[in-house]
């Protein structure tokens, strides 16, 4: 009651007093400096007062607030943020000054990296692409070709041999791994004032795998010397290739035979030789032999040739 009282005489003297400035009407550093107000802006009221404050006679100290450790988290986190960004700095800087060749040399031997996966990944499709594409068209190769050629026949105890020239056409048609092939050979001679013309036409299928073609041949052979003489057989062939450089190697053989005939086969070595890489025309020399052996007779054509070679 007594307390109470107190306050009430207090209150009256302050508005009395024309010293008396109202809180509303101090500045905000004022109140922060007097303690009036918190850094968090909270305004002291009188409740918050320490009645301890009062003292017997009647007068009041200056309200004494306890101090507030203000953290500025804010702050702190700025000048966190500069010093990172400083050490960053720093350590561009240090980077730039003692390794800036490395650095370069990493950074193009990266875009060199990636520039060559890039370019091996192309290469693959490319070559994918180029695969589908031979695969799905046509390639025709001719190819013409001059030869010497002997022709040796013999049997019953006799052997003649004539010699003459001849041109022999050949021509391949090839789609992806398989591949249709034709071949034309004439040659006239002459043995002791009788002529004999031999014909063969060959027309065979090759199936490509790798290096080697592996197929059959159908063998039409036509024996003119006054009399004609025909004769169908099959036979087998196989022949390889190999590129070396502008060089193409190949070389082969074939085997048949029918009811008549005994055993016919072939067999030849040629070299492609190509201006250029990429050309599609070459030079061609080369060795051939064909034989037909019969019951009574033998029949064998051979000799060098050379030629041209174009595919389209």
């Amino acid at each position: 009651m007594k307390k109470a009282i107190l306050f009430c005489i207090l209150a009256v003297v302050l508005n009395a007093s024309d010293d008396y400035i109202p809180l509303s009407k101090i500045s905000d550093d004022k109140k922060l400096e007097y303690n009036f107000v918190t850094l968090d802006n909270t305004i002291i009221e009188a409740k918050d007062l320490d009645t301890k404050a009062i003292t017997d006679d009647g007068y009041t100290s200056i309200p004494v607030v306890e101090e507030i450790k203000y953290k500025a988290p804010e702050i702190k986190k700025t000048k966190e943020n500069k010093q990172i960004i400083n050490n960053e700095i720093k350590q561009k800087v240090l980077i730039e000054k003692i390794e800036p060749e490395t650095i370069k040399q990493n950074v193009i031997l990266k875009d060199e990296i990636n520039i060559s996966n890039i370019k091996k990944e192309q290469i693959l499709v490319n070559t994918k692409d180029d695969e589908t594409q031979s695969n799905s068209k046509f390639k025709f190769s001719a190819q013409i070709t001059y030869s010497p050629i002997t022709t040796t026949i013999s049997g019953s105890g006799i052997s003649l041999s004539n010699k003459t020239n001849g041109f022999v056409p050949e021509i391949q048609l090839q789609k992806g791994n398989h591949k249709a092939v034709a071949e034309y050979f004439k040659v006239e001679n002459d043995f002791l004032g009788a002529n004999v013309e031999t014909t063969i036409y060959k027309l065979g299928y090759r199936y490509v795998y790798e290096n080697a073609n592996v197929g059959v041949d159908a063998n039409y052979a036509v024996f003119d010397d006054g009399t004609s003489d025909e004769e169908f057989y099959p036979s087998l062939e196989i022949d390889f290739s190999h590129n070396i450089d502008n060089i193409e190697l190949s070389y082969g053989a074939g085997i048949g035979k029918n009811n008549n005939i005994d055993y016919a086969y072939d067999y030849f070595f040629n070299a492609g030789i190509k201006p250029y890489a990429l050309s599609e025309a070459s030079l061609v020399a080369g060795y051939k032999n064909r034989t037909i052996k019969d019951s009574d007779s033998k029949l064998e054509f051979k000799g060098p040739y050379i030629g041209v070679k174009s595919s389209f």
